[in-house]
Order: C-alpha cells, then sequence, then structure tokens
C-alpha cells in the first residue's frame, strides 16, 4: 500500500528487445530488381537529357582565327586552285595574262611557261597532276579552247574540239563540265562525247563539282538583271534552281568552293560596295539538323574574293583587294609618265571643247565629278548608288553624257546639266546601254546596245534628243564603242571582241575595216577629224596608236607593256589631254593571295 493509500500496480513490464540488425533492411528479390530498375532509368533519363542537349544544341559558328599574307607582288590574280603544296593561279602581268604558282606557305608568284598569247586557269584534276586551261588571244573572246597541262611540267594537251568560258573535273577524274554560251555541256576527259546537260537562264562561270559528284554549283550571271547569284544542279541536269533565292536583296554572290569532306560551302558575297567571305555548312553530323544559313567570315575594307580551301581543311586561301588608282599623263619629253591632277584616282577623264572644263569618275566610288582644268572648282554630279563610266562633255559645254549602273542593274545612258542637279536617264531597256558619243550639233547620241555578258545582239543605236527616236545604224550588229568624229561624217567603233577596228561613213551608208586590233580599245578623235587615236590592250604588244583618215596609214605612238593600269569595270581606259598626251589611269592597288587560318566546327 502506498503512502496515497492507493494499491499499487504490481504487474511486471516485460522488456523491449530492439530488432535483430539488418532486419528493417531485409528486401524481397522483386524489390530489389525493381530499385535496379529504378536506378538504371534514372542514369537513361539523365544521359537521355545530356546527348538531347548535345545533339540539338546549336555548334559553334565557323571563324576566321588569323590571316597570312602569301603574295607582295601586287599584280591582278583569279582563278586559284591546290595540289596541296602550291597555288596555282592566272596572272594579269604587264599586258597579258600568265599562268603562275606559289608555295601555300608564301612566296612571290613564279610563272609557268605555256605557248599561249594569254592563260585562263580553270581547275585542276582530281589526282592534282593536271591543270585545266583555256588560251585567248583578245581578251573579250567568248568561249576559248580547252586545254590540260601537267602541274610538274610538261607541253599542254588539247582536249577535242572544245570550246568553253569556264570548265571543271568531276571528282571521278574521267568527265569534264564545260560551259559554252547559256549552257552546260559534259565531255570525256579527253573531250571526247560532249553533250548537252542543261540549259541556263544566264551565263554560268567558277563551275564546281561536290565531293560526292551528285550536285554541281555555279555563279550565273543574269543576262536580265545583269546580277551574280550561286545556282545548283544534279549531276543528271535535274533540279536547277537558285541555291539562296531572296538572301541578299541585290544578288552580287561568286566563286563558291567546297571543302574537301564536303561539311562547307564557302563564297564571296559583295554587299555595302565591299566583298567579304561567307561559309554555309552542309551537314551538322550525326542525327543534327543542318543549317544552311551562311555565316560572315571576314569583314574590313579589303575586297576578299575566290575562297579556296586547303586540302587538309585548316585554311582558306582567298584574293585580297585594295583598289586605287593614279592618274597619270606621258610626257614625251622625259619619255616617262608623270602624274596628272597631282595624281587623283579618276579615269574617263572628258575635257569641254574649249579645254577651260574637265569631267572625270572617281575610282573606285564610280562617282561622275567635274573641275577646272587646275583641280579647282571641283563639283561632284552624281551620288551612290548610281556608278558612272565613259563620260562625255556636249559640244556646248552645258552638259555631260555618261553611261549609269542603274538601280536595275543595266548600265543605261544619261545626262546631267555640267553646273549639277538631277541625272536624267535616256534609256531604259532590259540590255546593256554603254559608250554615248555626242553628234557635233549636240543634238543626238549614239551608243551602243548589247546583251550582257558577251555582247550577244550588239548593235549601235542613235537617239535624237529633241524627238527622243531612236534610229539603227546600219550593218552596227556585233560593234561596240562608237566614237563620233568632230566633223560628224563618220563614226568609229570596234568589232565587240575587239578584233577590228570599224568605221563608218555616213555619206556612203558602209562599214569599212580599219586595222586588225585582237584587243579591246579606247578611241578620240583630233579635233579636225583627220586623225583617230587609241590603244590596244589586253595583248602582249600594249601600245597607242594613230590612224590617218588620209590614207589609212596605222602609226604605232608608243609601248604601253610596262605599265600596269586599272581595268574595272569597262576595262583599261585611256584618254587624251588637250595637247595629245595620252593619259591612262595606273592600278597603285594591291591584289595578293591570303591564308586565313580558320575553325569550321
Amino acid at each position: 500500500e502506498s503512502d496515497s493509500g492507493e494499491l499499487a500496480d504490481t504487474r511486471a513490464v516485460a522488456p523491449v528487445s530492439p530488432p535483430a540488425a539488418g532486419a528493417a533492411m531485409r528486401t524481397s528479390p522483386l524489390q530489389r530488381w525493381l530499385m535496379a530498375l529504378a536506378a538504371i532509368a534514372a542514369i537513361v533519363i539523365i544521359a537521355g537529357a545530356v546527348l538531347a542537349y548535345w545533339l540539338t544544341r546549336p555548334l559553334p559558328a565557323p571563324k576566321v582565327l588569323g590571316s597570312t599574307q602569301l603574295t607582295h607582288d601586287g599584280q591582278l590574280k583569279n582563278g586559284l586552285v591546290t595540289d596541296g603544296a602550291r597555288l596555282f593561279f592566272q596572272e594579269y602581268v604587264a599586258d597579258h595574262r600568265v599562268l603562275a604558282q606559289t608555295s601555300v606557305g608564301g612566296g612571290e608568284p613564279v610563272p609557268i611557261p605555256t605557248p599561249f598569247q594569254n592563260t585562263s586557269l580553270r581547275d585542276i584534276s582530281p589526282d592534282r597532276t593536271n591543270l585545266l586551261l583555256g588560251s585567248f588571244v583578245a581578251p573579250f573572246e567568248a568561249e576559248k579552247p580547252l586545254w590540260t597541262l601537267p602541274t610538274l611540267g610538261g607541253s599542254p594537251q588539247r582536249l577535242g574540239n572544245l570550246l568553253c568560258h569556264d570548265a571543271a573535273w568531276a571528282p571521278d577524274g574521267k568527265t569534264i563540265l564545260y560551259a559554252n554560251g547559256q549552257d552546260l555541256y559534259l565531255a570525256g576527259s579527253d573531250g571526247s562525247q560532249p553533250h548537252k546537260l542543261a540549259s541556263l537562264p544566264g551565263v554560268a562561270s567558277w563551275t564546281r563539282w561536290s565531293a560526292d559528284g551528285k550536285k554541281i554549283r555555279f555563279t550565273l550571271t543574269d543576262p536580265k538583271t545583269n546580277s551574280n547569284s550561286l545556282w545548283e544542279v544534279d549531276a543528271d541536269g535535274s533540279h536547277l534552281h537558285p541555291l539562296l533565292p531572296g538572301w541578299n536583296s541585290a544578288p552580287d554572290e561568286c566563286c563558291g568552293n567546297w571543302t574537301p569532306d564536303g561539311r562547307y560551302y564557302v563564297f564571296g558575297s559583295t554587299r555595302g560596295g565591299f566583298s567579304n567571305i561567307w561559309a554555309a555548312r552542309e551537314a551538322s553530323g550525326l542525327l543534327r539538323k543542318a543549317s544552311f544559313a551562311p555565316v560572315q567570315l571576314t569583314t574590313g575594307t579589303m575586297d576578299l574574293t575566290s575562297p579556296l580551301p586547303a586540302l587538309d581543311g585548316k585554311k582558306l586561301f582567298v584574293i585580297g583587294t585594295q583598289r586605287r588608282g593614279e592618274l597619270v599623263r606621258y610626257d614625251a619629253k622625259s619619255g616617262q609618265w608623270v602624274p596628272y591632277l597631282s595624281g587623283i584616282s579618276a579615269q574617263c577623264v572628258s575635257f569641254s571643247r574649249d579645254g577651260k572644263r574637265l569631267a572625270y569618275v572617281a575610282y573606285p566610288e564610280g562617282s561622275l565629278w567635274r573641275s577646272e582644268p587646275d583641280s579647282s572648282e571641283r563639283v561632284q554630279l552624281t551620288f551612290p548608288p548610281l556608278q558612272a563610266s565613259v563620260a562625255y562633255w556636249s559640244p556646248d559645254g552645258k552638259q555631260i553624257a555618261f553611261m549609269g549602273l542603274a538601280p536595275d542593274r543595266h548600265w543605261h545612258i544619261f545626262l546631267v546639266s555640267a553646273e549639277g542637279g538631277s541625272p536624267q536617264q535616256l534609256t531604259s531597256t532590259d540590255r546593256e546601254e554603254s559608250d554615248p558619243t555626242w553628234s557635233p550639233d549636240g543634238n543626238s547620241l549614239a551608243y551602243s546596245e548589247s546583251g550582257s555578258p558577251l555582247s550577244q545582239g550588239a548593235r549601235i543605236h542613235v537617239l535624237n534628243l529633241q524627238t527622243h527616236q531612236i534610229s539603227n545604224v546600219p550593218g552596227s550588229e556585233d560593234i561596240c564603242y562608237p566614237r563620233w568624229s568632230p566633223n560628224g561624217r563618220y563614226i568609229a567603233a570596234a568589232t565587240c571582241n575587239g578584233d577590228k577596228l570599224m568605221l563608218f561613213d555616213f555619206t556612203t551608208q558602209e562599214w569599212e575595216v580599219l586595222a586588225q586590233l585582237n584587243g579591246n580599245c579606247y578611241m578620240t578623235w583630233s579635233s579636225d577629224s583627220e586623225t583617230l587615236h587609241f590603244d590596244i590592250s589586253g595583248v602582249r604588244d600594249s601600245a597607242f596608236y594613230r590612224l590617218r583618215m588620209s590614207n589609212r596609214k596605222l602609226e604605232r605612238l608608243m609601248s604601253l607593256k610596262n605599265i600596269r593600269r586599272v581595268t574595272w569595270p569597262m576595262g583599261p581606259w585611256s584618254g587624251r589631254t588637250p595637247d595629245n598626251s595620252p593619259l591612262v589611269l595606273r592600278d597603285t592597288g594591291s591584289q595578293d593571295i591570303y591564308a586565313l587560318d580558320w575553325e569550321a566546327p
């Protein structure tokens, strides 16, 4: 009994024993299997998420890491190909085009002898043992014979009777693709069995095969828009289509090449007045969706064109151009070319009839200016985006006629007041209209019209500025570059391929061949119409000439062999001062080969 008087509970409480070790963790085989399956599922989910991210994440964009200048001679270049150790290209030296080579590591160009007056480089064979060449005399020959030349030296071999302006070997080395006119053809590697592959809506250049031989890409020059764009066609001639429709509001793309592994396609594109290199990814790898959105690789004020991937894919070889010229006059006393108008970068210089004012086109901007002979009173007459070329004063000195590259990408004839104002476009066909020249009374302009870019269907027209009527000069088919004589009796001109100097007599209404030129020419008349002055360019013996109307005697005045001239955009220009001193635009710019180190994920 307790002190409280209550009875105590005397029942014993049994002690609780702890469970045996591990009893709570004991599981059945099914439970263990389910737990392992859950762990594996978690691992799979995490790995799947990581893999999904890896496969769907955007690849890094290709980029240029650095550049190295490989050549330093500054000469005009075109048509890069490589055998892995060397770069081959054509180069404009003095007065003709030669084949040259240099190491992929850099060095001065070394000429490769050929028996041709002018050589153009087309491609290199898949086994890198032969070059594909074109040969020509006059620079404006449309279609040229095709040859092969061993890369290690030897004699060229003509490929059948093929004539073309571009060509490329198929990857198997058994077939050659070539372009003639507006058609693509295939032939055997020896030039045998030629047959048409496809007809095009323009003229193809820079033709290239894909590494697997299934596709062909090329630059297409559209004669309707005068634009350059990239196109593609299957190797069997089917599925012809533009590669980047609508990508550039004013298409100006050129000169594409695939990388050796076929993962990228690199090309040049001109925007804002400068050319740069772009790359488009062909394939993105395992399960990754390919994106063909081009990526810009280069920027700057130097024009970069003609990208060629190295065989190991680690570099891009490109041609870099800095455009600049110096206006020079030939001084007969010293026998030297000396700066004129302080050596400004200008061409297409034209003097008013009294010699007190002149007009010129700034290079490379393409703007038309007027000034006094001492460079004072300078007035800009045209502004971008209009680009001017080949300008001439009216006989009364109040207006200047010029050819201008209009917004429709065609060259048309324009007229502008010598005091400034808005230029007036006088012509508006879908063809190329060029070389305006005044009648002595100032009431008419003669000019040439042709289908770009190979001067198809060219002829000379006369535009009456009072009635706005246009007439044809009889018999002027395939004749270009008219120059009206001051006495009004003649129009001097040249065949569009530059092989003949022609003269039209308004009295007899007939044409006469004055000389065999083998080259394009600019012409100026003496004030009395007794002599015609011109130069022949693009041949081995480029020179200034004078032709007398009285006896049709042709006189060679001086050589142009050792002066490097600007050739853009209408060929090397030449003119004369009022005292008959020759004028040319010396090329003081540079064009060299660069190697771009790039990263192409």
